[in-house]
């Protein structure tokens, strides 16, 4: 099984100690849909309240939606004591058992609050979720967590896989590739979307303002010992508008992904945001309304959730194929596997159902994927099978592998179809 991650910046979504409000209710019906829909192993939940005071309401929710708390944020874990800018890291029942946080996490020179960092007992990987909140300083505090979280606990973990929320850097504004010592090289992977993050600005206020700073006359308060405004900026918007002739403010978007990873094998990730700006025009080329829709619903958080799929190291299996003789197959590629019986390795997951384009040389560590769940198999399990690759249609190399017959650990009779790009020998 891949790894299944969501990661969202709620937004304020805070306990609800008496009443719920309208908001935390629209965001937790919100949630359950998404939940529902895509079925995450992981869910990561920045600004979940303040740190140090458990979100209870938000474990009640997740834990009715069979999701358990591995950790969230305390108080050590921030710059301020009570910051409302809280984590919180949930893993789905039936895996919970497979991760373990890693604790006794020091804040580094420039951090303001510490990663939560879980590690998978069985494979190593170390999984960091880091809510950064940074401005001017966001490309650096991004490659110093992941430089001393490597630093400080690279003997507990195989390889990290970095998550950042509200990083306020897009891809292109960050680093490129960070490179902990005796570490793998990270590189970042965003979501093929215009922005996880949309800021709607009232266009016309922000313009009212403006003037107001540029015109508005002072006169001396002898009480107050400064200058004051003759006028209010309430009472300035009011008069710009009518000036202006402005019967409805005007609104703009702009879309940024300020939420994505840093992986070492970009290969291995997909993932996904589903969010837009549906915007409701004036009639004068402008919007007098914009809203945040994904998943269909209207979201009341400026960040949308962003889905990511992982294929995991421990994902292979060995198989004992057969190696008929067959037209399809070009001489290289006979040469290469032989006419006998071969120990292979074939690495797969379960999150593509067709094939990706790559191109390796020949000596790489290539990769399969499949839909079907009869191929869960273990590592210690061998399935024999006749095969032949079929060319495919628009794909460089990737072919298909059949296996009409198989018998092993699965039972037997069941007809199995890899899409694969390439064959690692044991």
């Amino acid at each position: 099984m891949p790894y299944k991650i969501l990661i969202w910046n709620t937004q304020h979504f805070h306990n609800q100690s008496k009443k719920e409000s309208e908001a935390y209710q629209a965001k937790a019906a919100y949630l359950s849909k998404v939940l529902l829909l895509k079925r995450p192993d992981i869910l990561a939940l920045f600004e979940t309240g303040t740190t140090g005071a458990p979100n209870v309401s938000a474990e009640k929710l997740l834990e009715s939606r069979g999701y358990r708390l591995v950790h969230a944020l305390d108080n050590e874990g921030g710059a301020r004591i009570d910051t409302t800018l809280g984590s919180m890291v949930f893993v789905r029942n039936e895996l919970a058992g497979a991760f373990e946080m890693l604790s006794d996490y020091i804040l580094g020179a420039s951090e303001r609050r510490a990663p939560i960092v879980i590690r998978h007992k069985y494979n190593g990987d170390a999984l960091a979720f880091y809510h950064a909140n940074s401005s001017y300083k966001a490309a650096e505090i991004t490659a110093e967590t992941i430089n001393f979280i490597v630093a400080n606990k690279r003997e507990k973990f195989r390889e990290l896989i970095f998550f950042g929320g509200d990083l306020n850097a897009e891809p292109h504004e960050n680093h490129k590739e960070i490179r902990p010592p005796e570490h793998r090289p990270l590189k970042p992977v965003p979501p093929a979307t215009a922005g996880t993050h949309i800021q709607i600005t009232n266009k016309t206020l922000k313009e009212a303002r403006l003037d107001w700073r540029n015109n508005v006359e002072y006169v001396f308060d002898d009480e107050q010992g400064i200058d004051v405004p003759v006028r209010s900026q309430e009472s300035w918007n009011t008069s710009y508008r009518w000036d202006e002739g402005i019967c409805e403010d005007e609104y703009v978007a702009t879309p940024r992904v300020l939420d994505y990873a840093y992986v070492t094998d970009t290969y291995r990730w997909n993932c996904e945001c589903d969010g837009r700006a549906q915007c409701i025009p004036n009639g004068t080329g402008g919007y007098k309304a914009i809203r945040r829709i994904s998943y269909g619903d209207v979201i009341r958080s400026d960040h949308f959730p962003v889905f990511y799929f992982g294929k995991r190291h421990d994902e292979e299996a060995t198989f004992l194929v057969h190696i008929a003789e067959d037209p399809y197959l070009s001489a290289a590629l006979k040469n290469r596997l032989g006419a006998g019986e071969q120990r292979i390795t074939l690495r797969f997951g379960s999150f593509k159902s067709s094939p990706v384009e790559m191109e390796a040389p020949l000596d790489a560590t290539y990769w399969a994927w499949t839909s079907a769940k009869t191929l869960r198999v273990t590592s210690t399990s061998n399935l024999t099978g006749h095969f032949r690759f079929k060319k495919q249609i628009g794909v460089t190399w990737p072919a298909i592998i059949e296996f009409p017959a198989v018998s092993g650990a699965i039972g037997s009779s069941a007809k199995l179809t890899l899409y694969v790009t390439g064959i690692d020998y044991e």
